[in-house]
């Protein structure tokens, strides 16, 4: 059984959102999850309201679930982390071992995504673009909404237009410096 994700495999990134109230915090929810005999989140990267980005215990490689880092620069949330649990129930699918799951913290049937995190979420997916060398507007490195891999409405109605979204991630690659 493969338990572990290399940074070298990962092609992919599905965002979520949490069906969450806006005032609940990653933390709180990967607590909820080690209650529910979960080991932490079923995410990789936490998106706060703030826009802090929270690194779960799968993404860490951690050894127990309440392992989990709050406030994390973006810098090297790639590289400083090269190996990971997979991420969701049925770990053992080939999406999870090329994935890696964002989850933005709130429900997006009912409102809209802040400022920050939407804000963090194209650094953060940029920055993965960027340490993994994959350009979006090449195919290497593609970008989902949890609703293009299931019938589920996930990021939520009111989350930003993917096309959108998948534009300001290219041009934040691009002004980095990777991907013309």
């Amino acid at each position: 059984m493969i338990d572990l994700r290399q940074n070298s495999c990962i092609n992919k990134v599905i965002i979520h959102h949490t069906d969450t109230s806006n005032f609940v915090t990653g933390k709180q929810l990967n607590l909820d999850a080690i209650a529910n005999s979960m080991f932490g989140l079923v995410f990789d990267i936490i998106i706060n309201v703030n826009g802090n980005i929270d690194l779960s215990p799968r993404w860490i490689y951690a050894t127990q679930g309440s392992q989990y880092i709050q406030n994390v620069p973006l810098r090297g949330i790639i590289n400083n982390y090269p190996k990971h649990y997979l991420s969701a129930a049925g770990d053992n699918t080939d999406t999870n071992l090329t994935t890696v799951h964002i989850a933005v913290i709130g429900n997006f049937n009912i409102t809209e995504p802040s400022i920050h995190q939407l804000h963090k979420l194209v650094e953060v997916i940029a920055q993965i673009s960027y340490e993994l060398n994959l350009c979006i507007h090449k195919g290497e490195l593609k970008v989902l909404y949890h609703s293009d891999a299931f019938k589920v409405s996930c990021p939520g109605i009111l989350f930003i237009d993917e096309k959108e979204l998948k534009n300001k991630i290219i041009a934040k690659v691009k002004k980095m410096g990777r991907c013309k």
